[in-house]
């Protein structure tokens, strides 16, 4: 089937937009039960959805894109869309080039090498701002999207962890799978090590080293993330939910995902909201 080429904004109905600084930013909603062909857009994009959910399908992936999913997309990727029977309003950042040179110039940075998607957390919690920022349009508007858009990217780097499969260790791979089977329990750094089949202080060191952070750092971010899709997606009660994830009391768990998202468990809840 043959590739065609469209700006996002022609893909769907065009209901806000905003070309400022380094970003041009659209707000666009799909009709329920569309098919997109295969097709790519020029820019480099981060896709966060607002409602309703679609399925993209790459050619050699596809993500299931519900409420707070964030996808950050290189531009060029060929890519096909089916939308939900609710159809879907989403938020697209595209980054002029400039910005987009300035990003590649760093070393470190391996985003935008091809389609991630990040269903919740703080990547999603970085999105409801950015949304709001869109939608208020002051003076410091501006300022206050490109610093957000910033941060965005650096959480992607940290939470992606997209290396050279080569350079990672097969034992460290698999003290990785062991925290995303696991990250709810209470863990300790000798348990995992065991696993891995490797000293702890071996273990610590690697982690951070290909990762960028830390055993414990990771299993936090791992439950934050898990915490944000039940505050979404389900009318539980907030101490349900933290004491499940791993967390010692709703204090805690306050703590900590404020830490990272920015938002009380309660106001991002309540940020599914602010968005309809």
């Amino acid at each position: 089937m043959s590739e065609q080429r469209h700006s996002p904004i022609t893909l769907g109905a065009l209901l806000r937009s905003s070309s400022n600084g380094h970003l041009i930013i659209t707000e666009t909603k799909h009709a329920a039960g569309l098919t997109l062909q295969p097709h790519s857009h020029e820019r480099a994009s981060i896709s966060c959805v607002l409602e309703g959910s679609f399925l993209e399908a790459t050619q050699n992936e596809c993500h299931e894109c519900q409420v707070a999913t964030v996808l950050m997309k290189p531009g060029g990727e060929i890519h096909s869309n089916r939308y939900g029977s609710q159809g879907a309003r989403t938020l697209i950042v595209e980054l002029k080039q400039d910005l987009l040179n300035l990003i590649q110039e760093i070393p470190s940075v391996s985003i935008f090498l091809r389609t991630e998607c990040f269903p919740g957390g703080i990547l999603s919690a970085l999105a409801m701002k950015l949304y709001k920022e869109f939608r208020a349009q002051d003076g410091a508007s501006i300022l206050g999207m490109e610093g957000l858009v910033l941060e965005m990217m650096y959480e992607a780097c940290k939470a992606s962890a997209f290396h050279v499969p080569n350079r990672i260790p097969s034992w460290l791979s698999k003290a990785k799978e062991f925290l995303h089977d696991n990250f709810k329990n209470g863990l300790t750094l000798l348990t995992v090590a065991g696993v891995a089949g490797v000293h702890p202080a071996h273990l610590a060191r690697a982690f951070r080293r290909h990762y960028g952070i830390t055993a414990g750092e990771y299993v936090r971010r791992l439950r934050v993330e898990w915490c944000t899709t039940q505050l979404l997606h389900s009318d539980r009660e907030i101490l349900d939910i933290a004491l499940e994830a791993g967390f010692y009391d709703q204090s805690h768990f306050i703590r900590v995902f404020k830490s990272l998202t920015g938002f009380t468990p309660y106001e991002f809840r309540r940020s599914k909201r602010l968005v309809h």
